[in-house]
This record gives C-alpha cells, structure tokens and sequence, in this order.
C-alpha cells in the first residue's frame, strides 16, 4: 500500500518536474539540441578551454581546439570505425581550418585521407543511433533527481503502488505535452538494452563533476590551476575513449 508520505513525496516531485519541462516542450517535443555523446561531452569538457584538449583564439579571432599528439591518434583509430568519433575528427580539422590554424601532425594526416577520399565515413554496424543522446541524458537526470531529492524509488516495487521516480518523470512529461509512457523510462534507466548509453551517462557525469571543481578551483584562486586543467582534460579524454572502445 502506497502511504501518504510517499504520495506527497510523488506530488512535491512532479510539480517541481514540470516546473522544469513546462518551458522545454514544443509541439509533443523536447526542445534539446541533438548531439551524439561524443559531441556533447567534448562540449562540456574543461580541456576545451586549455591543456590537453585546448580552445585557442587564433589570429582571426576564431576558435579552434588543439589535442595532444598522442590521444588525437587514439580518436582518429577509433574514428576509422565509429562513425561518431569519425565525424568529431571531421569537426576539429574544420574548426581548426576556418580559424586559419596549422593541423596538428595526426589530423593532417586525417585531413589528407579525407580529400583524397583514401577515408570514408565507416558504416554504421547496426541500425543508425538516433541523435537525441542529450534528451535521454536530461530524463536520466530527472529521473536521478527525484529519487535522490525527493526520496521516490527509482522505479515501481510491490508496495510501492506507482509513485516511482520513473512515474513522476513520465507523468510529468506527458502532462506538459510529451506523450511519455512509464516503460519507456524505466527501459532508460534499468533495461538491458541501453546499458551502454548509461555507461556513457556516467561519463558525462564525472565530466561535469571535474568541470565543476576546476570551476570551484578558479574562483578559489587556487594555484597550480594548470596542472589541474592538463590533468581534468586528459581524464575526460580517457574516459571518451574507454567507453567507445568498450
């Protein structure tokens, strides 16, 4: 039997859900950029500002990312047959190009493959992944949310009664006009088919966490910042490629 506590708890978790989708949702749809996984944590990640992965203004004001040698041919191995981090590579020697940017050794090398046309992009293996890893990502983390802050189950027990955590996210959804069914959810967060991409979301969430302390760092004015930098840059790299290799 559900008890009340557990009811008000729901409640108290839905309404600061929709407080949070209401504004997102457009015509039965979350208004999130789509984005591969391997886009958006480069995108979050400290190293693209400075150390091993470092965001420069170039000469023409544009900026452009420079990776280390030794993990740029770590990417461009693993771009021969992920099609993910094939188009990541792509984006870097174009960004680097249009700021007027010499290519680092290894994306010369990439570069010239890819206008002599000796590589292409690889085939996808299976069936295409669908470009919305950033709008999982968000339900993962409200779902996340209302099991940690407002003490819901993650998803439905026998007692429980539908007061899980997964049921407040779908409620919530649905009730701001993105038709979302209990399942659904719960297949994001438990099912055996998405085990990878919750590795991934566990990534992206180390990720943040470095960016985070770096950022506490900063506004400490704590000193050796760049040696914190280099090292925060590298383990985001690291983990990008551990998880694509696993």
């Amino acid at each position: 039997m559900t008890s009340e506590s557990s009811i008000s708890d729901y409640r108290a978790a839905t309404l600061w859900l929709c407080d949070q989708i209401e504004s997102m949702v457009k015509d039965g749809q979350l208004q999130i950029s789509q984005c591969s996984f391997a886009e958006y944590v480069m995108g979050i990640s400290v190293g693209l500002k400075s150390g091993t992965v470092r965001s420069i203004l170039c000469s023409k004001g544009r900026p452009f990312i420079y990776v280390e040698d030794e993990i740029a041919r770590e990417l461009i191995e693993l771009a021969k047959s992920e099609p993910e981090l094939f188009d990541l590579c792509s984006s870097i020697c174009a960004k680097s190009l249009l700021a007027g940017a010499n290519l680092s050794s290894p994306f010369a090398d990439f570069a010239g493959k890819i206008l002599s046309g000796s590589q292409e992009r690889p085939k996808v293996r299976n069936r295409p992944r669908k470009r919305n890893w950033a709008e999982q990502y968000f339900i993962f983390c409200l779902v996340q949310t209302a099991h940690h802050e407002f003490g819901l189950t993650t998803t439905r027990n026998d007692e429980g009664g539908q007061t899980s955590a997964c049921d407040a996210v779908a409620e919530s959804l649905t009730v701001c006009g993105r038709k979302t069914p209990y399942g659904r959810v719960k297949d994001l967060m438990v099912g055996t088919s998405y085990k990878n991409i919750r590795s991934e979301f566990d990534v992206a969430a180390r990720v943040r966490g470095r960016k985070a302390r770096l950022e506490a760092s900063k506004n400490a004015d704590e000193a050796n910042l760049d040696e914190l930098e280099i090292r925060s840059a590298r383990e985001d790299l690291e983990e990008i490629l551990s998880v694509r290799q696993a």
